[in-house]
């Protein structure tokens, strides 16, 4: 019998194998997107344009996508968190483990 805690760990240890074993490199060579050649980065560390006040998908998965290349190839965990920021899978995971410890988590 699982419980609500066993669940959401189960989950976690699948999306980290799916992190570390399941997501190949990138076909395309992206890395002179990883000077961010437009914009900056908001406080959080996503691509921005402030000129226009705008988040670009595009800039921010062109972005993710060279850092998860330049991971795979240098194993550097800055790369890796660069990339999971990107995603949204950082504020994913993070959630999870907030509702966890605070043992108001959903059921799925």
């Amino acid at each position: 019998m699982f419980t609500k805690n066993s669940k959401i760990e189960e989950k976690m240890q699948s999306a980290n194998v799916k992190l570390n074993l399941n997501i190949s490199a990138y076909p395309i060579d992206m890395s002179s997107l990883l000077a961010l050649p437009s914009g900056a980065l908001d406080a959080a560390g996503v691509p921005y344009d402030g000129s226009l006040a705008a988040y670009h998908p595009t800039t921010i998965a062109q972005y993710a996508l060279a850092h998860w290349n330049r991971y795979l190839a240098t194993n550097d965990e800055n790369h890796r968190n660069v990339f999971l920021t990107q995603s949204g899978l950082d504020e994913i995971l993070a959630r999870e483990n907030k509702s966890d410890s605070a043992g108001t988590g959903s059921e799925s």
